[in-house]
């Protein structure tokens, strides 16, 4: 397994080696999470292949995990028109990875000026079917056939049932950080956990802090619990918490899985609305180099 790892990383760094970078745009607005570091809120890039394709790449913290790729044409007034086709991402945990891309629609042009461009939202997005996934589990290893396109495909219908119920609550429209607070405020998982899943957490504690939304958990009733993913969870609160196509998928542990193997995926699905409606319009970017 060890050696077949390696194989199929180095393959994948050839491939990405036969792509050069034909130019480069950076926002100078700045994405800054810590006090002594920070990065262009969006970079994109149009690469080139050794056949001279084109294509464009869009990148942000705001998506972190992920990649917007599509064509590029720049028409005789020199804007460049960046039409999506697909929605890229890797998400990693300590024992495995979730690999997928999904087809996406929209559009994007970027407006010349003297010294830089300013995005214009022409098409808003829209994430379709899953194109390709990967999924490796400690040494299961799901290659992107029609089984593992199954295995990220239910994966992301999930995370996206979840992100659904979370901005139906009263979380902020955007996060900074999946897992890490920043000077900005909480993180994703810092927020959500408690409320998602107050039993891998001190219960006592969320109860006293009211991090559990106003929901109460009666730790008294010893018919209330049911062992799964190696947490009791407690049937009472997925009822009184959760929408009823939820329940099953918490008390399995189901949900509880895809958080712990593919948390920036929930981080980027939430933040996608955010991203295009208050972050890309109008934002100017600059060449480089």
């Amino acid at each position: 397994m060890k050696y077949r790892f390696i194989i199929i990383t180095m393959s994948f760094l050839i491939l990405l080696s036969c792509a050069t970078t034909a130019s480069r745009y950076k926002s100078d607005s700045v994405y800054k999470i810590f006090k002594n570091t920070g990065k262009a809120v969006l970079d994109f890039r149009i690469k080139r292949d050794a056949k001279g394709n084109e294509w464009g790449e869009l990148r942000s913290p705001f998506i972190d995990a992920a990649v917007i790729k599509g064509n590029v044409v720049e028409d005789a007034t020199g804007d460049i028109h960046f039409k999506f086709q697909s929605l890229k991402y890797l998400v990693n945990w300590p024992n495995g990875w979730t690999e997928g891309e999904s087809e996406l629609t929209g559009e994007l042009l970027f407006v010349k000026e003297e010294n830089a461009f300013r995005l214009k939202i022409i098409e808003n997005y829209e994430i379709w079917e899953l194109l390709k996934g990967e999924i490796r589990y400690m040494d299961e290893y799901f290659r992107d056939d029609r089984e593992g396109r199954k295995h990220v495909k239910d994966r992301v219908e999930r995370v996206n049932l979840v992100v659904d119920f979370l901005k139906q609550k009263e979380f902020p429209e955007f996060f900074w950080h999946s897992k890490r607070n920043t000077i900005n405020g909480e993180s994703f998982k810092k927020q959500t956990q408690p409320f998602l899943f107050p039993e891998t957490l001190d219960i006592d504690d969320l109860i006293e802090k009211n991090k559990l939304s106003g929901y109460t958990i009666d730790k008294n009733l010893t018919d209330d619990i049911i062992f799964n993913n190696g947490i009791f969870w407690r049937k009472s609160y997925t009822k009184k918490a959760f929408p009823e196509n939820l329940w099953d998928l918490r008390d399995t542990g189901s949900l509880w899985r895809d958080y712990e193997e593919a948390l920036d995926l929930f981080f980027v699905f939430y933040n996608m609305d955010y991203f295009f409606n208050s972050v890309l319009d109008g934002m100017v970017l600059k060449q480089q180099g």
